[in-house]
């Protein structure tokens, strides 16, 4: 008989504030790369895209195994 797969509980309100916390997260880094005008043409580094890809790529993880299946339980045998 097959097992259903047990996810864990996040709900609608709780991804919707994950979801603002990352728009709030990137607003801040767009807002620091535009904090000098006369930086504005200046060649992006690249050590700066990498950081922000580490930082966004960890929280959407974390939101990732939130919802991500539970371990299986072994059943024990008859």
């Amino acid at each position: 008989m097959a097992r259903r797969v047990e996810t864990r509980k996040l709900t609608n309100a709780e991804f919707a504030q994950r979801c603002a916390y990352l728009a709030k997260v990137t607003a801040a880094w767009a807002g620091d790369m535009l904090t000098l005008p006369e930086e504005h043409h200046t060649p992006v580094r690249v050590e700066t895209v990498a950081m922000f890809t580490a930082e966004i790529r960890g929280w959407l993880d974390r939101l990732e195994q939130q919802v991500s299946p539970a371990p299986a339980h072994k059943e024990q045998a008859e």
